[in-house]
């Protein structure tokens, strides 16, 4: 970078530091107790207020179908991911105790095009201007989430998607000035702070999803103090993403079984989370419900048909709630004509192949097994879009509750055989094996 162009970079940052200002997510910090929702500071410790009693959050992001279960598991608090049928979310909500933190969906940064055209913009600040005025009063909403996961980049020609953003967040601020609002950043980035310390300098509060990179949390925040000092909360947390775990020959992230992953996550949750930083509100578990994320269990509290999970009942357990549902089979891993996932299985078209359970102790009579046969989804990620995940369960030749012979689809690429688990009335536990038909 040329002298002239670092020193204009720079000046900003010196001008801030000179002037000693106040930094981002600090301006509504201290504020009169008639507001609903605030943020107080004291010395360098935050604390979200919430009906003037402090705030905590204990929570989830996800499907808002399971906020009952969400407060019987000890949450108090849920963030929805998109506008619709908000009302009724927070009539549910408020019958249970629950706070929500309601997600305003926004164009990525990127789309320059939305970003320069008048009309649209116009348009998405009329829509969230009403929207927010039909729901300010609401007693469950907590908090306003602007974006989830946007790029804040410092190129001179994002200006219009900045000029949207500061339009967007003071109108909020203006309409309904009784609830703070915050953005969900991608993990702990340096570059992504900065520009929104500098180019939205209103902001209340950064929400951070992160998974694997939970654990340098604390002390990144620490270490970039000088620059946002303000409040923030983990906005998205689980076991490793399939992102961060360990891969086939052909690409497919290995999946533990649900037991191992319940493990994981108290582990985490009691070593990772940063409750020592007094700038730290609280977390949010990601998901609550059931979503397709590479796989059809991967981060999910509940199966596809509404059974919770391992990682629901690892929930109740942060939340010291005593056990809501009897525990899960013991269930320990997958085994395909002996092999296992990280054997990188190879299978030829149309033949006959055996999977079968391995449990700690073997279980009874009443256990209840779904075997599922279907493609691996990655196009999914490939065209950032939902793509429907074909399912072979027509190819299951003979399933019981610890084994199934199933006949290899005839197509070359890449497949997962799921096992899900559990006793009436139980936990369900999950297991699954990626495996790749090559002709």
């Amino acid at each position: 970078m040329k002298p002239l162009a670092l020193f204009l970079w720079l000046l900003p940052l010196w001008l801030f530091t000179a002037c000693d200002l106040q930094v981002v997510g600090t301006s509504g910090a201290v504020s009169p107790p008639d507001k609903k929702v605030y943020l107080y500071k004291s010395d360098d410790t935050f604390v979200l207020y919430k009906d003037n009693q402090s705030f905590r959050i204990h929570g989830a992001s996800g499907d808002p179908r399971y906020i009952r279960q969400l407060a019987e598991a000890g949450g108090n608090c849920l963030r929805v991911y998109d506008t619709l049928g908000l009302a009724q979310v927070l009539d549910t909500a408020y019958r249970y105790g629950i706070a929500i933190i309601a997600d305003l969906p926004l164009p990525k940064s990127q789309h320059l095009s939305f970003y320069r055209d008048q009309q649209q913009v116009k348009a998405q600040f009329h829509a969230y201007r009403d929207f927010v005025r039909r729901h300010k009063d609401h007693p469950a909403l907590l908090m306003w989430m602007l974006g989830n996961e946007l790029d804040f980049p410092y190129k001179p020609n994002y200006t219009p998607f900045y000029r949207a953003y500061n339009d967007l967040l003071a109108m909020i601020h203006q309409v309904d000035g009784q609830h703070p609002v915050a953005t969900a950043l991608t993990n702990f980035q340096r570059r992504t702070i900065t520009n929104i310390r500098l180019k939205i300098p209103d902001l209340d509060l950064l929400g951070i999803n992160t998974f694997g990179l939970l654990k340098d949390l604390e002390q990144d925040m620490a270490d970039f103090a000088w620059m946002w000092d303000g409040p923030y909360f983990v906005s998205e947390w689980n076991i490793n993403g399939y992102w961060e775990v360990p891969m086939t020959a052909w690409g497919a992230p290995i999946e533990d079984a649900g037991w191992k992953k319940g493990e994981e996550l108290v582990e985490r949750f009691y070593q990772e989370m940063p409750y020592h930083d007094p700038r730290f509100l609280g977390s949010c578990l990601f998901y609550w419900g059931h979503k397709q994320e590479r796989t059809e269990t991967w981060f999910n509290t509940f199966t596809y048909d509404g059974i919770p999970t391992a990682l629901y009942e690892a929930y109740e357990q942060l939340n010291d709630c005593s056990l809501s549902y009897p525990t899960a089979p013991e269930l320990k891993y997958m085994l395909l004509d002996s092999a296992g996932s990280s054997d990188h299985i190879m299978l030829h078209p149309g033949q006959l192949y055996t999977a079968h359970l391995v449990f700690d102790d073997p279980p009874d009579s009443t256990l209840q097994t779904r075997w599922r046969l279907l493609d691996e989804d990655w196009y999914s990620l490939e065209l950032d879009t939902v793509v429907p995940v074909f399912q072979y369960d027509h190819l299951l030749d003979t399933a019981g509750t610890k084994m199934v012979r199933f006949r290899a689809p005839a197509h070359e690429g890449p497949y997962r055989l799921y096992a899900t688990l559990h006793y009436p009335g139980s936990i369900a536990t999950a297991v699954n094996t990626p495996f790749y038909v090559i002709e």
